[in-house]
């Protein structure tokens, strides 16, 4: 297969439109269920149960995930994901609408679902990441990339924006049916999409091959330790992820209590949020901003977002509380990009499944705990979200100081400021010759 010439080739064009479909129907469902949840149990240790159960799953497989995208066809990885995660969810509709009198039964069959759904993501997402960049040319991939962040989070709004009202008027079983035909809708999609890739050689003997599956995963994980400032940049990021999950797990409860206005507007807020997410894409992706400053503005970024989530616990203003929110989603947005682009350019195709499967694993390693963590805090001190947010962000802000100190993960991205091309890292560049 030749190598593409343009950005909305059909391969990468499928790909993205099917994951458009699919990703409204996921914001919809899940702003349905926080409400579901809240409506009928109004148990914030639910919802952190359930993000825990959602972010386990990650940890455990995304290592093997990855390690798989890697041997095998990513293509027939991405579409049964897809066809598995839209049987998971019309199963859930099942339970919504024959056991509409036991909402715990209801209750238990959603956390075992979106265990089971999480489990696939962590096929899927390595899977996808290790894909896009043989479906774009190689100066092209800051703007998929920027352009699938950025359709992904208007997406966001449109699903969070829409999905509470459609909550109130079509209720929770028919939201959970629409998400799973979404899913099939993607898979169809991708049915007609030809990912080029260079998988690894398999051995025909099965202990031959599960002792060279062992050594594949090692082989990943050698690659990132090795990259030392990628390495503590990943570490260091799942601890201030711990810290963040509880600010946005416990967003509703802020609506209600801080800011004295109903739940109802919870998505809207969301929606805010991604907006600034997309501002932040845009200005990543454009490629007249010097590196050192861009470089220079992720640490800055990184620090300030840290102290909004402690000043927005103590503001009771709707506006500056939309001025606060906008302008983390805008850092977060901007340093996403950056950071994403330099592990996909930089890794080579053949190994990026399984980096990108370590990455999710690292990255998500705390988030569960954190989840679990978050709902009981919350309700042992009555949902007191100022002082929640304070003190977790008093911490980020901590942890947040040690990346200005630590030199490794300076020399990871000011080492990128030579190439045209975003941030890429001739250290890393190297272990593709």
């Amino acid at each position: 297969m030749e190598s593409p010439t343009k950005l909305f080739n059909k391969n990468y064009f499928l790909l993205w439109q099917g994951q458009t479909i699919s990703r409204v129907g996921t914001n919809i469902f899940s702003v349905a269920m926080i409400l579901w949840l809240i409506d009928f149990t109004d148990k914030a240790s639910l919802l952190g149960l359930m993000g825990m159960l959602a972010g386990i799953p990650e940890v455990l497989f995304s290592t093997i995930g990855g390690t798989i995208a890697d041997r095998y066809s990513r293509r027939t990885i991405i579409i049964s994901c897809d066809i598995i995660k839209g049987i998971l969810i019309l199963l859930l509709t099942l339970f919504f609408y024959f056991s509409t009198s036991s909402v715990n039964l209801i209750v238990l069959a959603l956390l075992i679902i979106t265990t089971l759904s999480a489990s696939v993501n962590a096929f899927f997402y390595p899977a996808i990441s290790a894909s896009i960049p043989d479906l774009v040319p190689e100066n092209k991939l800051n703007a998929a990339n920027s352009l699938s962040q950025t359709s992904s989070q208007l997406i966001s709004i449109l699903g969070q924006m829409i999905g509470s009202t459609l909550y109130f008027l079509l209720g929770a079983p028919l939201l959970v049916f629409l998400n799973g035909v979404s899913f099939f809708y993607s898979a169809i999609s991708e049915f007609f999409i030809t990912i080029p890739q260079k998988k690894l050689d398999r051995k025909d003997d099965n202990q031959e091959n599960a002792s060279s599956f062992k050594n594949e995963i090692k082989e990943g994980l050698k690659y990132i330790w090795e990259k030392k400032g990628l390495k503590n940049l990943v570490l260091i990021s799942a601890v201030l992820n711990f810290f963040t999950v509880p600010v946005i797990l416990l967003f509703p409860y802020y609506l209600e209590k801080v800011l004295l206005i109903n739940k109802a507007w919870y998505p809207h807020f969301l929606a805010v949020y991604v907006c600034g997410n997309v501002i932040g894409f845009l200005i990543a992706s454009m490629n007249k901003i010097n590196p050192q400053i861009k470089n220079k503005l992720i640490f800055a970024f990184i620090i300030l977002d840290a102290s909004i989530y402690g000043i927005l616990g103590f503001t009771y203003n709707v506006y500056i509380a939309l001025f606060l929110i906008v302008s983390s989603g805008l850092m977060s947005g901007f340093v996403q990009i950056i950071i994403t682009s330099i592990m996909q350019s930089t890794t080579p195709s053949e190994i990026r499944g399984r980096v990108f499967g370590f990455l999710g694993t690292l990255g998500a390693s705390l988030s569960p705990v954190a989840m679990g963590l978050a709902g009981v805090i919350a309700d042992i001190t009555n949902k007191n979200i100022p002082l929640i947010y304070g003190s977790c962000s008093l911490i980020m802000i901590a942890i947040s100081l040690t990346i200005l100190a630590n030199k490794s993960i300076h020399e990871f991205l000011l080492e990128q400021k030579s190439e045209n091309v975003l941030l890429v890292n001739p250290v890393l560049r190297k272990s593709k010759s």
